[in-house]
């Protein structure tokens, strides 16, 4: 691009227990070393002053810390070895007096022209001290407040006149067919950088409000839209409808665990059309790296492929939003048409008869497991339910192994004492307090919002003890165990379940216990807290297929990994039965008891577990 990149890297910037060196460069980026190309200078320094400004006003503070400079651009920029010793002074020296003698220029910089050499540095300095003058600290009366920029929607009408209208299914109004031709307004560009690498700032939660039912006119349409969108992108770009699908769960995954204003939850469309772009297309470059896609010769290509699916959804995100906005749910289902039917051969189905037959099949089990949970209007109860019915079946569309830990698994932690889950679904809750993804229709369903979610989730709901089985990837995965490992470093007593199939890693083998480190440094078997790590070459994930339906499911390699404080009530014992009910899954007793994780004989040993027969049986009737 041009640019010139002065990177400068604290030691807190680093997971190193130790001082830092250039080696720990790659574990930012495999990229980021000496010698690579457009690396121009890397240079450690031991004591570097980083100021903080403590109280108002004050611009004295610092610290001193361990860091590295790192210089890249094109080979035809104007910085100098010059430049960069005089920088490495200055953030040397901080605030107070003259930078010491220069440094001699970093190794293998002599290549680099050098123009006219630097000004003496003593009048800057003057400036500064100028600068560093106590300034008259106003009264909060007088005081004015910080200008707020306008908020511009990224979503504009398009002229009436330009809307062409397509052939759609009857009683629905269809998007633009015509792609947009300039890329929207963008809103104010959030500061610093997400956890979960889209590039968004990190905000406070906004009050949530009480929650309404979704109107199955809405459900129904979005999921059409959501078709229609996937044609689309598959008749206009060199992409797969596999490739499409998994673009977009990956963004609804993404969308769901922070705070970024979107127009819709499931069709990709943040407001910040900016971010919007760069999430396809970073996520198709690193798909391109992996499988390169038909006629994208180079990354721009590349590139402008993935603003075209960017433009393409947002267009039909507006399309859904304004539909929405013609919509009012009414006060009881049978004003919303919504009803409860069964068909012939026994199987329960809620319908929607409001512009022609939508119905969805529902287990009768099901439904009861659903009305148990529900707390919203009780004459609204069929409403809520075909909305999320009809919203998790939009979803598994998309991401069809959407992987969940086996009933009798998740009744068997809630008998030794574990108290939510933190990713599930109303389906699957099992009666534990649990977050899920869509909030918006699942906390009807007595849901959290989702864990570790940016400005704070449901986590802190969850109790003494949850089981953590993270989404299928890699990101989101390596969120889910940092935000348990911060959780046991700050001592807050927890025990922590943490199942991670192979699809949490980015491995292109069969996972060891190895791998836990790509996800967290801390993740490694004899850390402190780190209970036991078992790496199980065969267990069965749940998956739901359509609702109702609790006996699809997927065999995978994973890793176990129980984390707490010492003084826990989980035995060697727990883990070995728990280990047991997920390779069996749902069907037959579980095989026989593996030995105790290795190095697991000090954990300290209560009453043993009782028979899991009488718990078996009680599933089996429930099912």
């Amino acid at each position: 691009d041009g640019r010139t990149y002065w990177l400068v890297l604290p030691q807190a910037c680093f997971r190193a227990h130790r001082e830092i060196s250039k080696h720990d460069l790659r574990t930012l980026d495999s990229r980021l070393q000496e010698g690579r190309p457009g690396v121009r200078a890397v240079q450690v320094l031991s004591s570097t002053f980083f100021s903080y400004p403590g109280p108002p006003g004050n611009t004295e503070a610092g610290v001193r810390s361990r860091a590295i400079v790192v210089v890249m651009g094109a080979p035809n920029g104007a910085v100098t070895a010059a430049n960069v010793a005089e920088f490495v002074n200055f953030i040397r020296a901080g605030r107070k007096g003259a930078p010491p003698k220069p440094v001699p220029p970093p190794q293998g910089y002599a290549a680099v022209s050098s123009p006219r050499p630097v000004q003496p540095t003593q009048p800057v300095l003057q400036q500064q001290q100028q600068q560093q003058q106590p300034q008259p600290v106003m009264a909060p009366a007088l005081q004015q407040p910080a200008m707020q920029p306008a908020y511009q929607p990224a979503f504009t009408q398009q002229p009436q006149q330009q809307q062409q209208q397509q052939q759609v299914p009857r009683g629905f109004p269809s998007p633009t067919s015509s792609p947009l031709k300039s890329p929207p307004q963008m809103s104010p560009p959030h500061s610093g950088s997400s956890p979960l690498g889209v590039g968004l700032g990190h905000q406070h939660l906004p009050p949530r409000g009480p929650l309404s039912p979704e109107h199955p006119a809405l459900t129904v349409y979005r999921h059409q839209q959501l078709q229609a969108l996937l044609g689309r992108v598959a008749a206009t770009t060199p992409l797969t409808g596999s490739m499409i699908a998994n673009l977009i769960s990956k963004w609804i995954l993404r969308s769901s665990h922070f705070v970024a204003p979107h127009v819709d939850p499931v069709i990709p469309s943040w407001s910040d059309y900016s971010v919007l772009v760069g999430f396809f297309q970073r996520q198709l470059i690193h798909l391109h790296a992996a499988t390169p896609i038909p006629t994208a010769k180079n990354m721009e290509a590349v590139k402008n492929i993935g603003t075209a699916v960017a433009n393409i959804c947002q267009e039909f995100a507006r399309a859904v939003k304004e539909f929405k906005a013609t919509l009012t749910v009414a006060a009881t289902d049978e004003q919303n048409n919504v009803r409860l039917g069964q068909s012939p051969n026994g199987q329960a189905y809620i319908a929607w008869t409001g512009r022609g037959q939508h119905t969805i099949a529902a287990e009768s089990a099901a439904l009861i497991s659903l009305r148990s949970l529900y707390i919203g209007p009780p004459e609204l109860f069929l409403t809520s339910a075909f909305a999320l019915l009809q919203r998790y079946a939009t979803y598994r569309s998309l991401n069809p192994l959407e992987v969940r830990l086996p009933g009798p698994a998740v009744a068997y932690l809630k008998q030794i004492g574990v108290t939510g889950q933190a990713l599930a679904d109303p389906f699957e809750a099992g009666g534990l307090p649990y977050c899920s993804l869509f909030s918006d229709v699942d906390g009807l369903f007595s849901a959290l919002q989702p864990y570790g979610k940016e400005g704070g989730g449901g986590e802190l709901q969850l109790g003494s003890s949850c089981v953590i089985l993270p989404p299928c990837e890699p990101t989101l995965a390596a969120a889910y165990a940092r935000r348990a490992l911060d959780g046991m470093q700050n001592r807050d007593g927890r025990t922590y379940w943490l199942v991670l199939p192979q699809a949490c890693f980015r491995a292109h083998r069969e996972i060891s216990k190895h791998d836990l480190r790509t996800l967290d440094s801390r993740l490694q078997e004899g850390r402190p807290g780190v209970r036991a790590v078992q790496v199980l070459s065969s267990t069965f994930f749940s998956y739901p297929g359509p609702p109702g339906n609790t006996e699809a499911g997927v065999r995978s390699r994973a890793i176990v990994v129980v984390m707490g404080a010492p003084n826990g009530a989980v035995t060697a014992a727990n883990v070995a039965e728990f280990v047991n009910f997920i390779r069996a899954g749902r069907k037959g007793a579980p095989p026989k008891p593996v030995p105790p994780p290795q190095g697991y004989a000090a954990v300290s040993s209560p009453r043993p577990v009782q028979p899991t027969q009488p718990v078996l049986q009680q599933q089996q009737q429930q099912q």
